[in-house]
């Protein structure tokens, strides 16, 4: 026999083995799927657990008026928000704009070429970018149809290439305002 046939015939033996020892491994140790036991019967530590779990009493009918008033998702949006709008490139200069116009009332659409100016007033031809990251949010004010939200950022600012951007802290103001069913940015002001 020259070597091929038999380095194909040890191969096939290995192969065959290891097959083996994989079958008699899965028929005989694999993990047991536990048997249900006393279906319906609590045993003696859930009885304890069960004895032991206060009644909370039902809400008041205030607390709930005021659940469903409040804007649960506000805080994130917020946050969301903020790190949208201060993220910024000069590479696509109104892709962070341009996301954000589902989030805007029209009010706060109109003041986007304000916003455009703002960010196209970079260094000419040189790469600018920021990136902005939500520290916390605070709700400063709330009513049925109004909302001010503090975001406080930590943003990075990079001049020329991404190595080493420049760390601050900016905090950014929003005013919210209910339209149907959703809380929208009515304006913005940077502190």
């Amino acid at each position: 026999m020259d070597n091929r046939k038999k380095v194909i015939l040890i191969s096939l033996i290995v192969a065959t083995m290891v097959l083996i020892v994989i079958i008699f491994w899965w028929l005989f140790f694999r993990p047991q799927p536990l048997a249900p036991t006393g279906l319906g019967q609590p045993t003696p530590s859930q009885q304890a657990i069960n004895q032991q779990t206060a009644v909370l009493p039902s809400s008041s009918g205030q607390r709930v008026s005021e659940a469903n008033n409040f804007p649960l998702d506000l805080k994130q949006t917020a946050a969301t928000f903020a790190e949208r709008l201060a993220s910024y490139s000069s590479d696509q200069p109104d892709k962070n704009l341009d996301d954000l116009k589902g989030f805007m009332t029209a009010k706060m659409q109109g003041n986007l070429p304000e916003l455009r100016t703002e960010q196209a007033s970079a260094l000419g031809g040189v790469y600018v970018g920021f990136d902005a990251t939500a520290l916390s949010t605070e709700l400063t004010a709330v009513d049925k149809t109004t909302a001010m939200v503090l975001v406080n950022l930590q943003r990075f600012q990079y001049l020329g290439s991404t190595v080493s951007p420049k760390i601050f802290y900016q905090k950014l103001l929003l005013n919210f305002s209910k339209v149907g069913e959703s809380w929208l940015v009515d304006s913005i002001k940077w502190q």
